[in-house]
């Protein structure tokens, strides 16, 4: 394959980018100007540290965080997502000569289960037998899960949380941004009233169809503590955009449900009404 300057020029300018993407020799993919927003998750970052590390990138579109991530050290990279155009994912994984794995036909409240294939056949040439499974499950769960930019846009948004938490080892950390409300600090979610789109005039969050929910920065910062983390508070970054929305990026670690609240902890437990929590998450816990 050619990958001379020309080339590379020549196919990034054929494409629509959404992320910015170094692809060395001064070229870089023309996306967004989300660089403040961006800039504020690459700050809450530095809180963790990707040499060695496993790592899951969720709705990865071009890939930019999934390639930084490889970039900081991780030693597996998983980028992900349930849109199937990955043209321009695996048009830069070419140029990188990257060794990040792609999946783009995962959707975010479908990890537990169709990643498995994923983790098994990282840890063994070959798929464990039946009984050996759960362990490997457990040996190589990911380090760091990123959830970027997407929490806003699902209409379901905690079940997205809880599936980040159970692909997570126990100290493992998430990684996530979301558009905030700023302006209020109740801890409560907004919704942007998308069945009656234009009939209720400017909507609260974005006049965009595919967001549905923000939260007001304390209530992101429960919702994620409600799922088994912990919040790194210095980690916190907060991009203000109006007077009323902004965007927030936070680190959280992942703990055991013997360190939450033991009522939290045996509600959660009832996996068959909390759906993204995984039963083997509390499979220690119920023993104790």
């Amino acid at each position: 394959m050619d990958f001379s300057k020309a080339y590379i020029e020549t196919e990034v300018a054929k494409r629509f980018w959404y992320h910015k993407i170094n692809l060395g020799n001064g070229i870089i993919t023309p996306g967004y100007d989300f660089d403040d927003v961006w800039n504020g998750i690459r700050k809450s970052r530095e809180t963790i540290d990707y040499k060695g590390k496993r790592v899951l990138d969720i709705a990865s579109w071009d890939g930019m965080w999934a390639f930084e991530a490889e970039k900081l050290g991780a030693s597996f990279v998983v980028a992900t997502d349930a849109d199937n155009r990955n043209e321009n994912f695996e048009f830069v994984r070419s140029v990188l000569n990257s060794s990040v794995r792609s999946y783009y036909n995962i959707p975010p409240h479908r990890l537990s289960d169709r990643l498995d294939a994923v983790i098994f056949s990282h840890s063994n040439p070959g798929l464990p037998s039946q009984p050996q499974q759960k362990e490997y499950l457990k040996l190589n769960e990911f380090d760091i899960v990123q959830h970027l930019g997407l929490l806003y846009h699902l209409r379901d948004p905690l079940l997205t949380i809880s599936q980040a938490r159970s692909v997570i080892k126990e100290d493992g950390y998430l990684l996530l941004e979301t558009a905030v409300i700023i302006d209020d600090n109740q801890s409560c979610m907004y919704f942007n009233n998308n069945n009656m789109f234009g009939a209720c005039g400017k909507l609260p969050i974005y006049d965009d169809i595919s967001t549905w929910w923000a939260p007001t920065v304390p209530c992101l910062i429960e919702m994620v503590q409600s799922s088994l983390f912990e919040v790194n508070q210095h980690s916190i970054r907060i991009h203000k955009q109006t007077d009323h929305v902004g965007r927030a990026s936070l680190v959280a670690k992942a703990v055991a449900p013997e360190k939450a609240n033991p009522l939290l902890a045996n509600e959660l437990a009832k996996t068959y009404r909390h759906a993204g929590m995984q039963i083997n998450i509390f499979r220690r816990y119920l023993k104790t």
